[in-house]
């Protein structure tokens, strides 16, 4: 391994065909969570009479099965022995499954749209969910080691969740609920189904694993081996951090239509959604220069801040205030990639920092690891806001709502998550890996490989 120098990020630029085929999956997941998390909960309680208790319950327990899944799969990735490598059989082999579970979940009739399906669906859409993604994140670290080089990398597989935010945001409306004859969102599962295996496909080939040396043994279960990445001080800071930030971005996503429609008055959340996005995508390339100016972490706290501030004036808004919103929309959508794209930057240097300590690289049980943390907030947030506005008197499929439930909406999709925001950029000032810190670990492994 050739020895980092400063410079050396410079001379080490990725092709832009490998950032654009790791990238590619990136937008038909992002799509898939989205609609998930945003559109079918609306649809199956006003739509299909779903209880909003009972969703709230199937959402956040196929969630805790990630639990056993997420260090499972990414324990097992790292131990995978193939031609092809560790991960790229995962990334492709899981596709197909997952393309078909999210269709059946997006088109409810087709096994009978009862709670019961639904729970059964849900578990096998985030088996599979699990057993593409934990892979396929964990390819990222090892694509490249440079610091500043790894801003890029994330920055377009962030760039592509928003753009495949936006694709879930704008696709309802060219092929809305019962469209190409199928039932609920069918047509929309169908197209990001196939899609989604296109760009696995477009992945695995553009992108190559490269050897490694010091690989993990399996005298470990995974679940020791997470207890043992949570002792890494680094990680256990940004991991704690995102989940924070993750529980209260879940909390408004969730309750964000019902919102915008109870609250404001208005029927344009889609649009809302797509300019806060949009604006996420074109000020993306501002904070991987600002991080590579200054440090990561400054970068992030900075984008927590702008978001955090400008979001919490939605607060004070109410009926026919849809100016005032959009404008807010656009400040808030000016930190969000930053606050996407660094994040998993951060996280593939303290992976460095465990290499440099153990000799070993196991991406595989550090993204598990951050996946399964990541999913459990929002699971938290989904589960909680869902029965909370059920319990204050959220009238369901309702024109007007009680004050209470406006008041608890309030609460839900602002006063928390902003909260939150400021909590996580508090908890992150902790976080120890700097530019020239990084240098150390790298040289560090760098003598290590070569005795």
């Amino acid at each position: 391994m050739r020895k980092p120098t400063a410079m050396s990020g410079k001379k080490n630029r990725l092709p832009t065909r490998v950032l654009l085929g790791y990238g590619a999956p990136a937008l038909m997941l992002a799509a898939m969570s989205i609609t998930f998390y945003i559109y079918l909960p609306k649809y199956y309680v006003d739509q299909l009479g779903f209880r909003l208790g009972a969703l709230g319950v199937v959402i956040l327990a196929s969630r805790l099965w990630d639990a056993v899944t997420d260090p499972a799969v990414g324990w097992l990735s790292d131990r995978t022995r193939t031609r092809w490598g560790r991960r790229r059989p995962w990334i492709l082999g899981a596709a197909v499954p997952l393309a078909i579970s999210f269709f059946l979940i997006s088109n409810p009739t087709t096994l009978g749209a009862t709670e019961l399906a639904l729970g059964v669906l849900t578990f096998f859409f985030f088996l599979t969910w699990t057993s593409v993604t934990i892979p396929y994140e964990s390819l990222g670290p090892e694509i490249s080691s440079e610091y500043d080089e790894r801003n890029r990398l994330f920055g377009v597989r962030e760039t592509m969740v928003i753009l495949g935010t936006i694709v879930a945001a704008a696709l309802p409306a060219v092929l809305p609920p019962g469209s190409l004859g199928l039932t609920g969102y069918g047509a929309v599962g169908l197209v990001f189904g196939v899609v989604l295996i296109a760009g696995t496909i477009f992945c695995v080939t553009l992108v190559k694993e490269r050897p490694l040396a010091r690989l993990p043994t399996t005298t470990a279960s995974p679940w020791k081996t997470m207890a043992a990445v949570l002792s890494n001080r680094p990680f256990a800071i940004l991991l704690i951090a995102y989940s924070v930030y993750a529980f209260g971005g879940s909390l408004s996503t969730t309750v964000f239509l019902f919102f915008a429609e109870q609250v404001l008055g208005s029927d344009k959340g889609p649009f809302f959604l797509v300019l806060y996005l949009g604006t996420g995508v074109l000020f993306l390339p501002v904070w991987i220069w600002i991080a590579g100016r200054a440090e990561k972490k400054t970068a992030w706290i900075a984008a927590l801040a702008v978001s955090g501030t400008a979001f919490a004036g939605t607060g004070f808004l109410g009926r026919g205030d849809e100016f005032l919103f959009g404008a807010l929309v656009v400040l808030t959508g000016i930190g969000l990639g930053g606050i996407f794209a660094i994040p998993p930057s951060m996280q593939a240097d303290t992976i460095d920092y465990d290499e440099s300590l153990t000799g070993i690289r196991q991406e595989g049980q550090y993204v598990g690891t951050w996946a399964l943390a990541k999913k459990l907030a929002m699971a938290l947030g989904a589960g909680i806001a869902l029965p909370t506005l059920g319990l204050t008197g959220y009238v369901a499929g309702g024109t007007t709502q009680s004050e209470s439930a406006i008041l608890t909406l309030r609460v839900l999709y602002v006063a928390i998550p902003c909260v939150c925001n400021f909590a996580a950029a508090a908890i992150v000032m902790g976080y120890p890996i700097s530019r020239s810190r990084h240098l150390e670990i790298t040289s560090s492994m760098a003598a290590r490989q070569t005795g």
